[in-house]
């Protein structure tokens, strides 16, 4: 008798684009030194247009980035296309409170997706609000009940230029994606933000091209194979 087997094979190396991704643009700068070192950053504070830091921004690579289509991306992070190293992210550094405050709609499970679980197993524990590694719980938007739900996906890292004075608004070359996991925010008063915890050492299959000479950890995956 005959038998088949479908077995996965998997390309060793570190992702050149991804068809799914987070609408943000991060920095490559503050975190260049964490790929391939072993190690991850620490929680990240994130600040949109802030007086005193300003270090992320809404990042779509086909148009300029507005509500819509920031909550449309979180919805299906598949939904804009494709986007590899060396395309163009528009980036936009504006607070857009309505976007912020539905990221925290999902992970207090009143969007239009699910949240997901904080990976402990590839982690460890889940921050604690404490003013340092999350907003504490009077000025987060996450409910109490909620926390340890995030949002996850791959993220683009894109050159600002000069680290010391980043700018955060209008068309940037993306350098490399590591995977992001936000697990907290604030979208009221002064100092909006969200928190993500940044993962370069877990693999995570994103589906996209392989290239060793890109920056972060989240690896493609290639299509199954038959073998008799």
């Amino acid at each position: 008798s005959a038998n088949a087997a479908v077995v996965r094979q998997v390309n060793t190396g570190v992702a050149s684009s991804v068809p799914c991704y987070l609408p943000l643009a991060i920095p490559d700068c503050e975190y260049l030194d964490f790929a391939g070192s072993g190690v991850n950053p620490p929680p990240t504070w994130f600040y949109f247009a802030n007086s005193n830091i300003d270090n992320v921004g809404w990042g779509n690579p086909f148009s300029n980035p507005n509500t819509k289509q920031i909550k449309n991306s979180f919805n299906d992070q598949c939904a804009e296309g494709e986007v590899t190293i060396d395309d163009t992210m528009n980036v936009s550094n504006g607070q857009n409170n309505s976007a912020l405050k539905y990221i925290g709609d999902i992970i207090n499970g009143k969007g239009s997706v699910d949240p997901t679980d904080w990976p402990r197993d590839d982690l460890g524990r889940m921050p604690r609000r404490n003013g340092v590694t999350a907003n504490k719980a009077q000025n987060s938007f996450v409910s109490r009940r909620s926390w340890g739900n995030t949002v996850q996906g791959p993220v683009a890292l894109v050159d600002v230029g000069d680290c010391g004075n980043p700018r955060f608004t209008g068309a940037m070359d993306i350098t490399g994606f590591t995977w992001a996991v936000i697990y907290d925010g604030k979208s009221k008063g002064k100092n909006k933000n969200l928190i993500i915890q940044l993962d370069f050492i877990t693999e995570h299959d994103v589906g996209g091209d392989i290239s060793d000479d890109a920056y972060g950890n989240i690896t493609g995956l290639a299509s199954p194979v038959s073998v008799p």
